[in-house]
């Protein structure tokens, strides 16, 4: 099918990012050292072994954290939140430092949490982190932050050091091998290599090549050292950092990669580096356009470059959308697209596409109001979603069993009680509760749900507020009394 055109822009929009820094490593040699030289006293005893439900209760512990942090960053009183950081965590930050954290967002503030707990408490912290479970993947890992900042406060810190420090746990091994990958990656190295079991050293690899702070010299090990599986664990981890630090080198992972089923997963962590820091969305998108993907794989690629490549260059990108004729593939693209452009080009696009309507671009349209994985403008999502409900009369929003949305109903219903959440968050809840209080709801109790929502973030910002509201507002009472459980102190 043609491509629905995306109205192009007389200047480029970009935006800025900075990615994590890694200073290089003096280089190694391109071997492990012998193991007569790698030191052993911390592995000399059998580590200690969970069964899969305490396993799931550590990485539950973690994922419990990263929500709470996101609810702590919105509570309006920062000597509230001070108090809850101590009582549940143990973390103790001044109010002036949550107030500021509090200012970077809910990102933001759960990053500057972690790197203070690390750096005013280091012990404490690492014992915690010790405790609970991040799987290695890219970008972001909870435990690397953590160890990080502690050795700000303790640059001398060793393996055998940190190892008499923490307490046992599941997430103690990963921690102990990110300290030596940083300080011995070599050492580490040759030890990984002598482990028998298949699962465990390839996941102490991609623990290896998270941690090596020179992520070149890190791949020219793995390639001279490195086959078949564990060689794919390894790149599948470096490439990340890599990419950012040296894109020629990451098409040469890439390269090496294809035909192996971490491929597609590898080079969609690349992306951030290739495209949105080095600027190689045209070469990111001829590699996709040439690959032999499944549809699924492809999608995700094609996505995750339309986010990175939009930041980097949005005419560039807007051309390529314009150029791609599979409806699959054209959906896949929209959402991260149109979602970062500037507001004038995003409501001339919904003007165009009101003008000769397509469903595939209507779909995409709906996700890019609240589109997955960003923290996106409110305001810009109400110039997509306003224009698609008023213009549709018999339009209807729904929550569906998941409120994840499988059809036209669905969809809008899950980025109206999105946008409706995050304009609670950033901007004033009263304003999004008066938005949601116009909108075509197939029933009252698709309504309740996403009011529910944005009450439970109003009780986090403003207790006082929130129950305020919803005392004067005119509810039918069985309403009312399901909204009042959202309240509750």
């Amino acid at each position: 099918m043609p491509a629905p055109v995306i109205v192009k822009a007389d200047k480029t929009q970009s935006t800025s990012n900075v990615g994590r820094s890694s200073a290089a490593a003096p280089a190694g040699r391109s071997s492990p050292r012998t193991p007569s030289t790698a030191p052993v006293s911390t592995e000399a005893k059998p580590r200690p072994t969970y069964d899969e439900a305490a396993l799931s209760a550590a990485r539950t512990k973690l994922e419990k954290f990263w929500r709470r942090m996101g609810e702590l960053a919105l509570v309006g009183d920062p000597l509230n939140a001070q108090e809850l950081l101590s009582a549940e965590f143990g973390i103790r930050l001044t109010v002036d430092e949550i107030r500021q954290l509090q200012e970077r967002g809910q990102k933001g503030f759960t990053f500057g949490v972690i790197e203070l707990w690390g750096a005013k408490q280091p012990q404490e912290a690492l014992a915690w982190g010790a405790s609970a479970i991040s799987e290695s993947g890219v970008g972001v890992d909870f435990h690397q932050i953590l160890l990080d900042a502690a050795r700000k406060s303790m640059p001398n810190l060793n393996r055998d050091t940190l190892a008499g420090m923490l307490p046992d746990g599941p997430g103690k091994t990963k921690v102990l091998d990110l300290l030596e990958a940083t300080t011995d990656p070599y050492s580490l190295a040759n030890r990984i290599l002598a482990v028998t079991d298949p699962a465990e050293r390839a996941s102490r690899l991609r623990v290896l090549a998270q941690g090596w702070s020179n992520p070149e010299t890190s791949a020219e090990w793995a390639r001279q050292n490195l086959t078949g599986a564990d060689k794919t664990a390894f790149y599948a981890q470096v490439g990340y950092n890599l990419a950012h630090q040296n894109p020629d080198a990451g098409f040469r992972v890439l390269g090496e990669l294809q035909g192996t089923d971490a491929y597609a997963s590898t080079f969609g962590a690349m992306m951030r580096g290739l495209v949105q820091i080095g600027g190689r969305g045209q070469q990111a998108a001829e590699l996709i356009a040439n690959a032999n993907l499944d549809p699924g794989a492809r999608a995700e690629l094609i996505s995750e470059l339309a986010r990175r490549w939009v930041r980097q260059d949005a005419d560039a990108t807007v051309a390529w959308a314009n150029t791609i004729t599979a409806p699959e593939d054209f959906r896949a693209a929209i959402p991260l697209l149109v979602s970062q452009l500037d507001n004038d080009r995003v409501s001339s696009t919904v003007e165009a596409f009101m003008k000769n309507r397509d469903p595939v671009m209507e779909l995409a349209l709906i996700e890019a109001a609240a589109p997955p994985g960003l923290a996106f403008d409110p305001d810009k999502s109400r110039l997509i979603l306003d224009p698609l409900i008023s213009g549709d009369p018999g339009t209807k929003l729904t929550s569906g069993e998941s409120g994840g949305g499988s059809n036209k109903g669905e969809m809008l219903w899950s980025s109206v009680n999105q946008t409706a959440k995050r304009q609670a968050e950033v901007g004033q809840p009263a304003a999004a509760m008066e938005w949601l209080s116009m909108l075509p709801f197939a029933n009252q109790g698709d309504y309740a749900k996403a009011a529910a929502n944005v009450l439970t973030v109003w009780n986090l910002k403003s207790p006082t507020e929130a129950a305020g509201w919803l005392q004067n507002a005119a509810l039918n009472p069985t309403l009312k009394a399901d909204l009042a459980k959202t309240v509750q102190p």
